[in-house]
């Protein structure tokens, strides 16, 4: 059954956000109506957005002006609470089933329509969690856009008890981004002559004799957690995506060496038996051509096509990033999270469509948004292992309560149970069995 939306004007912004909600979240078949008699006239289930209701059986949802703009401003937002949730684009109007534009609050998040403001950037030049409108107001930790698209369906159906509603079911997908497979090995002469000279200089005669002993094969490489990570995967039947960075050598690109035959061995034996995609990186901001020749190396290892990505340093600049990934041949982009926080960066918990707010069209980008990762936890907000399954739970609980996927990310560094990573495979394979 086709539910009819009435809408004043039909425009790309409420075409794109109707699509998300009630088809992909809720599993139903929507038409857009701009004649109101026409609209009046239907015996259909309806939603009016719009500010008068019609009947008592529609469902009426009143419209802020943001999804009938075509430019990018700052916008007026006070948050409000409804239902014990959080809300903006508020009405007054006590005769809507909603007292805020639910579908111009939905767009605005998912859209990532703040990241095209002006703001404060942190070091790395991103946008920080801490300028977020989630953040700033406590919400970063609900995919509030789920949680408003359930209380949505529950209306619809209570006015419509013919309708059959399809939400999402809930998922947990591990990923890993690989910098450096190695920590000492195959880095290439120069680097690893330079790295012993560093030591040498710093006097750190622990990793001076680490290093030598790893070179002489006398003690295993503390990176190379794949084996641990395979053990893993088989334990719980789970299905990983790993992200190789293979960028040509700079400050915040090192990876192991592209001329390393080892590297290749390990990316052509992990992409028979996963999911694999391009870690772009650093430098590939700068130079966006970089992309393209990455995955192409990528490609050129396994044999396959990659249409999978994830920045390194989770740097993205809206739009520049992902057009350029578009251009480059990616379908599919993994970067959608923050550095510094946990939680739902774009207030959703499922994949969604990139929308190009300044080409005012939807795209065939489709985004993965994570929500917890290793070196945020650690480093950024600083937590002893015992106290990350408190942070974590909630987020996979709300991910559970939505439907929603669950999607951490990790790295293979982190999992070497050295210096302050010291007890974190523990809470690692804890985060898995509550995950799943």
């Amino acid at each position: 059954m086709r539910i009819k939306v009435y809408s004043k004007s039909i425009t790309p912004r409420l075409q794109y956000t109707l699509d998300v909600v009630l088809k992909q979240l809720l599993g139903l078949d929507f038409q857009v109506i701009s004649d109101f008699d026409l609209f009046k006239q239907d015996s259909s289930p309806k939603i009016n957005y719009g500010l008068k209701r019609t009947s008592p059986s529609e469902v009426s949802i009143p419209a802020h002006s943001l999804l009938y703009e075509s430019d990018i401003k700052e916008q007026e937002i006070t948050i409000g609470k409804y239902l014990d949730l959080p809300v903006f684009f508020c009405f007054n109007l006590e005769e809507s089933d909603f007292p805020f534009d639910l579908f111009a609050m939905t767009f605005y998040s998912i859209s990532r329509y703040e990241e095209y403001l002006n703001f404060e950037k942190d070091s790395f030049g991103r946008f920080s969690a801490k300028g977020s409108l989630a953040y700033k107001n406590e919400f970063l930790h609900l995919p509030l856009v789920n949680l408003w698209a359930q209380k949505l369906g529950k209306l619809l159906l209570l006015k419509y008890p013919t309708l059959t509603i399809s939400p999402k079911k809930y998922s947990f997908f591990p990923t890993y981004d690989i910098d450096h497979a190695w920590a000492y090995l195959h880095k290439g002469l120069l680097r690893t002559v330079g790295s012993s000279i560093k030591d040498i200089i710093r006097i750190d005669l622990r990793n001076l004799k680490n290093r030598a002993l790893i070179l002489a094969n006398s003690k295993k490489d503390p990176y190379f957690t794949f084996n641990y990570l395979g053990d893993l995967r088989r334990k719980y039947n789970l299905k990983p995506i790993y992200f190789f960075l293979l960028a040509n050598w700079g400050k915040y690109d090192m990876n192991n060496s592209l001329k390393s035959k080892s590297l290749k061995n390990l990316i052509r034996e992990i992409s028979n038996n996963y999911s694999v995609g391009i870690h772009p990186s650093y430098r590939s901001n700068i130079d966006t051509h970089l992309i393209q020749i990455e995955k192409e190396r990528l490609e050129k290892i396994t044999g396959q096509p990659i249409s999978k990505s994830r920045q390194h340093f989770l740097i993205l600049k809206f739009p520049e990033t992902y057009r350029q990934l578009i251009k480059s041949g990616i379908r599919e982009d993994y970067t959608m999270g923050y550095a510094s926080e946990i939680g739902f960066r774009a207030s959703i918990a499922n994949s969604f469509y990139w929308y190009d707010l300044e080409n005012e069209s939807p795209t065939n980008l489709l985004i993965h948004p994570f929500q917890v990762m290793d070196v945020t936890l650690n480093q950024y907000l600083k937590l002893n292992p015992e106290d990350v399954f408190e942070a974590v739970s909630p987020i996979i609980e709300n991910c559970k309560l939505v439907g929603g996927t669950f999607t951490t990310l990790w790295h293979n560094s982190s999992l070497t149970e050295e210096k302050n990573w010291s007890g974190w495979r523990v809470v690692y394979e804890q985060i898995i069995k509550t995950a799943l």
